[in-house]
């Protein structure tokens, strides 16, 4: 009770391979542990993730603006670096077919569950 779940279908094409693997593209990341970090802005961009997403996935898109732009690819590699932050590779159909993904976020009650999604 008071879990919550992500729930992720997968479909695609009736002549592909039916599964997915981890592709080259990454825009999802997730707050793993609050480090020790050297640049003042690493440190805006880890206390901005700390404070709105937690350890909440998060796209990268989210964090523009958050520091400037010149001095975010710095800041950003060293959240990375410092392994602050984990990060969920985009998944891709085996075969390279159309791939469509859907996903509920379900929250186990004594009563049953509700949707959050």
């Amino acid at each position: 009770m008071g879990q919550v779940y992500a729930i992720e279908p997968f479909v695609t094409l009736p002549n592909a391979a039916g599964k997915v693997e981890d592709g080259d593209e990454i825009t999802i990341f997730r707050l793993v542990k609050s480090r020790s970090l050297k640049n003042p802005y690493a440190r805006e961009l880890l206390k901005h993730i700390e404070d709105d997403f937690r350890t909440l996935p998060f796209a990268e898109r989210w964090l523009q603006g958050i520091v400037p732009k010149e001095h975010y690819g710095e800041a950003f590699k060293e959240l990375l670096s410092s392994k602050a932050l984990t990060y969920y590779p985009v998944f891709v159909e085996v075969s390279r077919k159309a791939v469509a993904q859907a996903e509920h976020t379900v929250l186990i009650t004594k009563d049953g569950c509700e949707v959050l999604t």
